[in-house]
């Protein structure tokens, strides 16, 4: 059966009922809960608040020594009785720095008086804002914008959802109070008993359930609002919640690498090419094909639905090698010029392959950037892995995240390639004899070119690496490039262009995610757990979420392991204004966990970042605008519309010029004369 209990929902709203009466004299009777639940609601919901710190546990095997555990009536379910609690196959040792914090008061909220996706966040660090994220040492306010579910019909399953608009510290305790919010009679809305009992310091001593929080809100969540200079007696809910450590998070990705850099130093990653085709389409002169064997992390044949492969600790262990296909792409410009080219590294989209940069556009890219692509598949989220999703999501709920799993070994054989274009691909040689990766040893062949010194440059190499690898990703190519950025320490300049970080902030409003939040809703039939269910998955997301790893990629050096490079490495952020798939708030929040700047002028301000004007040198954000209204994010669901802004950015002349300028010099250049506003796709 579903996590709902009609009983309970009616026990609450009787005690809500009486929450505007004086306390009485006398202790109040004890609510009747079931075991697990979370009291503050009083019987409204046994999950809700979430994430809080209720649900947290003693766990001595944990890296911050606790553990996230839900229980009882607490253990969400699915409509087969099936777990929907992914904590069942990801041990959380906290929460999210990027949570997706839910809530209800057990009365239909009104949609007023809140700070919303396209609002300045800085008006929701107010001591009068609806909604407040208090730092529990500082009492400082944390930045956020507040959704009411879009997708949910019934008022009282429309669960207000607090989103960050900047990472939270790491092992850090937060408090969270909702105020002065109104119901649809425009009066504000009562205390869940639980809560109201707690806030007006009723004798709780004999109830079960509230008196192990009794002490604890007078000692350490109390004196937090009045730190912050929040009046106790207007709040209407107020919680607490801290957040795990990075390393929890981090671990089985960062084992990986650690592994898999000593053993590609040891044992170069093994090259075929099976194919060299000339003039294979607009942008390619030569498109290679083949395969590169490197380590494995996984079980078995590393295949979609496999696990990481695990030692008796349970630490993630090497398992033999794993064979993956690549492409390459050499342009007409490179075949036509003298020096070595960019080897750039090219991330595809949502639940793709390696064809897109040999598909579409992406060819012409690479030929304006002067760059040879190079390309694989994203092991655990490219299109073989879509079954997995399938039966996750609309099935198994609580290993919906399965997929998940493949990511670390697709992060492998990125470093496997990387290794390889470094070494064994410069002379890997096709079925016929000829080297792929050099140009003709012929003078007069139409890759041999002089310089102004009179050189030729038979025989080169195609590529100069001798400053690392460069980096392009698009969409999911931003997202978990930007997770790559940070392992990967040979990366020199990076280009992330239309993605974001904090997966749980994006699916709210990404139309990619429309098919998936339809099979989450078949599986789970019940709109306000279709949201708890989604609040509790970031910690699992994080595992791989760039907004984890944005710290590390230029700014911090990561908890273990081999030097990671950051002091080598620059970043470009290339976002367009409106976009469908992957919504600018996820955006703005990537580039504040990375620590980069705004880029001036800029087509739009963003709101909490710093600015640089261009030409900057070093790392930085460019936002421009391709004519697209972006109103449509105040509607509260995945994107209904579609706009030009996700595929439009890479067909500008202006996106692919400053493209080139940012991998030749490192120098973020203003293409445009003054804010890049009203780009015009080129026509090809």
């Amino acid at each position: 059966m579903s996590h709902r209990s009609p009983p309970l929902v009616l026990s609450g709203l009787f005690f809500l009922a009486l929450s505007s009466a004086c306390p009485s004299s006398t202790a109040p009777a004890p609510l009747d809960l079931p075991d697990g639940c979370n009291p503050l609601l009083g019987g409204v919901d046994c999950v809700l608040p979430y994430p809080s710190d209720v649900f947290v546990v003693a766990d001595a095997s944990s890296p911050s020594g606790k553990r996230v555990q839900m229980t009882g009536a607490a253990k969400m379910t699915t409509v087969h009785n099936l777990s929907a609690d992914v904590n069942d196959l990801i041990a959380a040792d906290g929460y999210s720095r990027t949570p997706t914090i839910a809530a209800v008061l057990g009365k239909a909220v009104a949609d007023r008086g809140f700070v919303h996706i396209r609002d300045n966040p800085e008006a929701s660090t107010t001591t009068t804002s609806h909604t407040l994220i208090l730092d529990a040492e500082s009492g400082e306010a944390v930045p956020h914008w507040v959704d009411l579910d879009g997708r949910a019909d019934d008022p009282l399953q429309k669960a207000l959802l607090l989103r960050p608009s900047v990472m939270l510290a790491e092992a850090h305790r937060y408090v969270v109070v909702l105020q002065g919010i109104t119901g649809d009679d425009d009066k504000a809305i009562a205390a869940p008993e639980g809560y109201r009992r707690l806030r007006d310091g009723d004798d709780v001593s004999s109830d079960d359930a509230l008196a192990p929080l009794a002490a604890r809100y007078d000692d350490d969540i109390f004196p937090v609002l009045k730190k912050a200079g929040v009046d106790r007696k207007g709040t209407q809910l107020v919680w607490d919640f801290t957040t795990g450590v990075d390393v929890a998070a981090m671990g089985d990705m960062l084992q990986m690498r650690a592994l898999v850099l000593d053993e590609l130093a040891a044992t170069p990653p093994v090259v075929t090419v099976d194919l060299v085709r000339e003039d294979a389409g607009p942008g390619q002169w030569l498109q290679v094909q083949g395969t590169i064997t490197g380590p494995s992390v996984m079980e078995g044949n590393a295949g979609p639905g496999t696990r990481l492969a695990r030692d008796d600790d349970g630490r993630v262990r090497l398992n033999g090698t794993v064979t993956f296909p690549f492409r390459a792409v050499v342009p007409p410009s490179v075949r036509d010029g003298v020096q070595g080219a960019h080897p750039i590294l090219f991330g595809h989209g949502f639940f793709g392959g390696q064809g897109e940069m040999t598909n579409g556009t992406t060819p012409r890219v690479l030929d304006a950037a002067y760059g040879v692509g190079f390309a694989i598949d994203w092991w655990g989220m490219s299109s073989q892995d879509v079954g997995v999703v399938v039966t996750g999501v609309g099935e198994r709920v609580g290993e919906s995240l399965l997929f998940g799993e493949r990511v670390p070994q697709a992060m492998a054989n990125w470093l496997s390639l990387t290794v390889a274009i470094q070494g064994p691909l410069k002379d890997a040689v096709d079925p016929r004899g000829r080297v792929a990766f050099r140009r003709s040893q012929d003078p007069s062949a139409p890759d041999v070119h002089v310089d102004g010194q009179g050189n030729d440059n038979a025989g080169a190499v195609f590529y100069d690496d001798e400053d690392g690898v460069d980096w392009l990703g698009i969409s999911q190519g931003h997202i978990l490039g930007g997770t790559h950025a940070a392992l990967n320490p040979f990366l020199h300049r990076i280009v992330l262009q239309v993605g974001g970080c904090a997966f749980t902030h994006m699916m709210a409003r990404a139309s990619p995610f429309k098919q998936y939040l339809a099979l989450l809703d078949i599986a789970l039939d019940d709109r306000l757990l279709n949201q708890k269910v989604i609040a509790t998955y970031q910690r699992g997301f994080d595992r791989f979420d760039p907004s984890q790893y944005a710290p590390y990629v230029l700014n911090e050096d990561l908890p273990f392991g081999p030097p990671s490079g950051r002091e080598h490495k620059q970043l470009l952020l290339q976002v367009g204004v409106a976009d469908h798939e992957v919504p600018n708030v996820a955006s703005w929040l990537h580039a504040r966990a990375l620590g980069i700047p705004l880029v001036t002028p800029s087509a739009k301000d963003v709101p909490l970042l710093q600015t640089a004007a261009a030409p900057a040198s070093g790392s930085g954000l460019f936002v421009v605008d391709v004519g697209e209204d972006d109103s449509f994010y105040d509607e509260q669901q995945p994107a209904q519309v579609e706009t030009s802004t996700h595929e439009g950015l890479r067909r500008t002349a202006e996106i692919r010029a400053q493209l080139r300028a940012f991998y030749d010099d490192g120098v973020i250049q203003n293409p445009c004369d003054g804010p890049c506003v009203g780009l015009q796709r080129i026509n090809e």
